[in-house]
């Protein structure tokens, strides 16, 4: 839920208290000995953390869970590149909440992982909220070239075609497909009005066609 409108007064006691922890608990991480590996310069000494039976079964679950979702339709298929290691991202996260939890702690705990998994999803919607919002803004983009090429001298006539936009429009639009594509956009803002039964345009006919509003 959005906290707008009952943002008053700053920091409330209880957020200060988790942040004391917090700063506490990284202090205390960072003030333990480091050991290192004898045969290898500079590499640490690191101990395995084992997944709990639970743990081991929740995560598995996600992992089956993120790989139907980017298959074609899924809901990551969009962002397949953060995605696909979306699980091991989870896996990895449970390890940090156990450690912060007791840094001498040697398992991944079903909580733990249920954790990880949650903060996993959360980072993956605002990886999709952000991947939207990188597509609306090229079809606004290449629309408003669209726009302001038709409204231009560079483009004389009360109407356009297709052809006419991908042969000799913006750079943007240089196949008939994309030119499809965002065409659709001046028409939803009223920029361009269609003619059903297509019009005569510099001499030729063409199928699909679109009458210019806005000009000048």
């Amino acid at each position: 839920a959005s906290t707008m409108g009952c943002r008053f007064g700053g920091q409330t006691a209880e957020s200060e208290q988790a942040l004391r922890a917090y700063l506490e608990a990284v202090e205390g991480l960072w003030a333990r000995p480091v050991t290192h590996l004898d045969h290898e310069r500079g590499a640490l000494d690191l101990r395995v953390l084992e997944l709990e039976p639970d743990a081991h079964r929740g995560l598995l679950a996600f992992g089956e869970w993120v790989e139907k979702q980017l298959g074609p339709g899924g809901l990551l298929r969009t962002i397949s590149g953060f995605a696909n290691k979306l699980a091991e991202h989870a896996t990895r996260l449970a390890g940090v909440f156990a450690m912060s939890r007791d840094p001498d702690i040697t398992s991944v705990s079903a909580e733990d992982a249920e954790a990880g998994i949650e903060l996993a999803r959360w980072y993956a919607s605002e990886a999709l909220r952000l991947h939207e919002g990188a597509r609306l803004n090229i079809t606004l983009s290449k629309a408003e070239a669209l726009r302001v090429w038709l409204c231009s001298d560079s483009w004389s006539h009360e109407m356009v075609s297709l052809p006419d936009i991908y042969q000799l429009g913006p750079s943007e639009f240089r196949s008939k497909d994309e030119a499809r594509k965002f065409v659709e956009v001046p028409v939803e803002h009223g920029w361009l009005a269609p003619f059903p039964d297509g019009a005569v345009i510099n001499g030729k006919k063409r199928k699909h066609a679109w009458l210019i509003r806005g000009r000048g």
